[in-house]
């Protein structure tokens, strides 16, 4: 048996077509005449249903719910039996309304962003450059406007072109891409209604945090193209080597990870990649010391090599000792850290760190009998970046002592009344192992000359030159690889230029006339160069730098370096 024939729903149907009478159920008139192809048909408004009275309503049995309409199997009808069937429009979906305590609770969030930001709308942007600082009350000015305003007072800031702008605005930083058109007070507000910055205001635990300053910020471009340390314009410095590819330039200035500085040319051969041998567009720098602190009195130092001598006469020992600066009291002082001393070696152990207040200035430790020369091992140890010295030779009736500064593990040599005070006559530095007595009548032997000195890592090179009447005698001193006194072809720089001959390469009638000299100006160049051997050998100390003189005027002139700096100082302290 089917399921049509016993369905409660096809009974009911058949039910309502013999009671045609009921108007519940009465056939819809449609016109008779067909419309033509294409025509519309008009569909008639829905015929309300009249409600019945209850006795004539035909009892309707139940009908049990329907999972799924329900084909009946009856045979289809023919083109002439199908009626058409008006168009039934299914009602549109309700709408479920949003949940009002969310919209509310949004609005009342974006109120209180509102009122937020509104309250930092009212302050002043600042513009900040160096330890400048000035409230910037235009509130239509643009970055460009701001340039113009300020350089007058920083003429760094003269060209736009080098100049970039950031502004600052709590932990929000916003880097300016058009400062010819932005405004300041526009990227003010824009960052004021970013959600970033509102949720860190929210976030905020100090009160600078929670009422930042908006700093408007100008710097100068660190330029890749090499404008900033004047390159001409077929050479370029690039900091990476992505950029150093990109750049169009033939010739690249490009820094390496081992400190060098790298020269690479482009040619259609290809690319060539070579130490930069002499770069003259950039400044001329050079490893050095400057102190902040006063020097370390003689006092301080005399007790430290009595304390070691005292050590090296009794023990026989080595020592260490560490020289602190004292910020609260403005004066130096000494600690003997825990160590293990031996006759050639000390290990010492820091217990804890130093004081905020004390400032360690200098690690000084002793060689005991032998030389103050530092070690490898004082190499591998003294890496932090500080001063340092060591003294020796405690069984002389003057110890030695030599200085030397830690640039992160690189060092620098330097003269030890550069850090005590004292001109260390008593105490010279290292004496210098090698002397080259330039004594030659030509140029090209002093440059030749001027390239050993180069080479060498400890040299002194003692020149003499002289005319008929005039001359100089010029003294060169190089320690561990660094020049101390520019020789002779330093301050002359003329006499690289030169190309003349060696003496063996000259004929007689050229050695005739090639320079003539007198007696008294040989004699004037001699006695400086022996001035000069007797401070270096003797004295033990040298503070002239050379000499000029005039044999024919009796006159003689000495640059003393020592002398000019201290005349600065009393011009200084006299102002």
């Amino acid at each position: 048996m089917s399921e049509s024939t016993n369905n409660p729903l096809n009974d009911f149907l058949n039910q309502a077509e013999e009671e045609s009478e009921n108007s519940l159920f009465a056939p819809i008139p449609f016109p008779s005449q067909p419309e033509p192809a294409g025509a519309a048909v008009p569909v008639p408004p829905p015929v309300p249903a009249p409600q019945a009275p209850a006795a004539e309503m035909p009892e309707i049995p139940a009908i049990p719910p329907v999972q799924a309409p329900i084909q009946a199997q009856t045979p289809a009808a023919t083109p002439a039996q199908q009626k058409p069937t008006p168009d039934k429009t299914e009602p549109p979906a309700a709408v479920q309304p949003d949940d009002p305590f969310a919209e509310a609770l949004k609005k009342a969030q974006a109120k209180s962003e509102e009122r937020l930001a509104d309250s930092f709308a009212g302050k002043d942007a600042v513009f900040v450059y160096g330890k400048a600082k000035d409230p910037i009350s235009d509130r239509e000015c643009t970055f460009e406007d701001l340039r113009a305003r300020y350089e007058a007072d920083f003429p760094e800031l003269s060209d736009a072109k080098k100049v970039s702008w950031t502004v600052l605005y709590g932990k929000t930083t916003k880097t300016i891409l058009n400062p010819g058109s932005d405004k300041v007070y526009d990227i003010k507000a824009e960052i004021e209604k970013s959600k970033t910055f509102l949720e860190n205001i929210r976030k905020a635990k100090t009160d600078a945090e929670k009422a930042p300053e908006c700093q408007v910020k100008p710097s100068i471009r660190a330029q890749s193209k090499g404008e900033a340390c004047g390159l001409p314009a077929y050479k370029a410095y690039c900091s990476t080597e992505e950029e150093a590819a990109a750049c169009n330039k033939p010739i690249v200035i490009l820094p390496s990870r081992d400190g060098r500085l790298y020269e690479r040319r482009k040619t259609p051969v290809g690319t060539f990649t070579a130490p930069a041998a002499r770069l003259p567009e950039l400044p001329l720098l050079e490893a050095g010391f400057q102190p902040a602190l006063p020097k370390i009195p003689m006092h301080i130092l005399m007790f430290v090599l009595n304390f070691f001598k005292r050590l090296s006469e009794r023990y026989e020992v080595e020592a260490l000792v560490h020289i602190l600066y004292d910020t609260i009291h403005r004066k130096y002082t000494l600690r003997v850290p825990r160590q293990e001393l031996t006759a050639v070696s000390v290990d010492s152990v820091m217990e804890e760190d130093y004081p905020d207040y004390l400032i360690h200035v200098m690690d000084i430790h002793s060689h005991n009998t032998m030389p103050a020369k530092f070690s490898d091992t004082d190499d591998r140890d003294e890496k932090a970046t500080r001063l340092y010295a060591v003294a020796g030779r405690f069984d002389q009736v003057f110890p030695e002592i030599a200085v030397r500064a830690s640039c992160g593990g690189r060092f620098i040599p330097l003269r030890p009344e550069e850090v005590f005070e004292s001109d260390f006559k008593a105490y010279p530095m290292e004496p210098q192992r090698v002397i080259l007595l330039g004594c030659v009548d030509n140029n090209k032997s002093r440059q030749l000359c001027h390239r050993v000195f180069e080479q060498k890592r400890d040299l002194i090179y003692i020149d003499a030159g002289n005319g008929e009447h005039t001359g100089q005698v010029v003294c060169g001193v190089r320690q561990h690889g660094r020049t101390l006194y520019k020789p002779v072809c330093s301050l002359y720089p003329d006499l690289l230029e030169d190309e003349d001959k060696f003496p063996s390469e000259l004929s007689c009638a050229e050695r005739a006339v090639s320079a003539p000299q007198s007696v008294t100006a040989n004699l004037t160049a001699a006695t400086a160069v022996v001035s000069f051997l007797y401070d270096l050998l003797i004295a033990g100390d040298l503070k002239t730098r050379y000499v000029t003189f005039s044999s024919k005027l009796i006159s003689m002139r000495a640059e003393v370096v020592r002398q000019r700096r201290k005349s600065q100082k009393a011009t200084a302290k006299a102002a």
